[in-house]
């Protein structure tokens, strides 16, 4: 295993224990750290406008400013589901190639996700990841922002590990991971506004 891949992972398991860097599994598993932004008021789901795109951007950016920071070292994870390098996502989102990935961690999907019924003559599905060291900058992801968004790439988000904090898009909004619960309901009430209606916060 790569020397930096490893040290990744440790730092992984030891910010986030047992839960697989898989972005739609940090609900269930991180609940007490864990709260959803909506992208777009009234919690629509897609920009169907330029107007509309404006504001999935600016909520977006004034997320990553406040949770990661500006300048701050992170780390950009992203990955698809088969035995792919990273050049698969670049298809689908040429910004990516603006960062320097490297090789992360490889998973089977049916260890980390009980709904992957197998047949046992199927073959199985792995979830390849790939990491690129990063110190951000604000407004510098906006094209990978709006490739999420637009749902052609999955399982992107922005982890910093000083902070243990997560930022993690979807087509739709943010999951975010703070350090604590106590962390994480201080940023629910500060953006009290922009949270789902969904009694379980969805």
């Amino acid at each position: 295993m790569d020397l930096e891949a490893e040290k990744i992972q440790n730092l992984w398991k030891d910010n986030f224990g047992d839960c697989p860097p898989v972005s739609y599994l940090f609900k269930h598993q991180l609940t007490d750290r864990w709260f959803r932004i909506h992208s777009l008021p009234e919690s629509k789901r897609y920009a169907e406008n330029d107007s509309e795109t404006a504001i999935l951007l600016e909520r977006q950016n004034i997320l990553l400013l406040d949770v990661i920071g500006n300048d701050s070292d992170c780390f950009l994870i992203s990955g698809n589901y088969s035995d792919s390098p990273i050049e698969e996502d670049l298809k689908q989102c040429s910004a990516l190639g603006n960062f320097n990935f490297q090789k992360f961690i490889r998973l089977l999907k049916a260890d980390f996700d009980s709904r992957d019924f197998v047949e046992p003559d199927d073959e199985p599905v792995y979830l390849s990841l790939f990491f690129a060291p990063y110190k951000f900058k604000n407004q510098d992801l906006d094209e990978v922002l709006l490739c999420v968004a637009d749902w052609k790439i999955v399982n992107f988000f922005v982890v910093n590990f000083q902070k243990q904090r997560i930022f993690a898009p979807y087509d739709g909004g943010i999951d975010l991971i703070l350090k604590n619960s106590d962390e994480r309901n201080e940023f629910k009430s500060k953006y009290k506004d922009w949270l789902s209606s969904h009694p379980d916060g969805f």
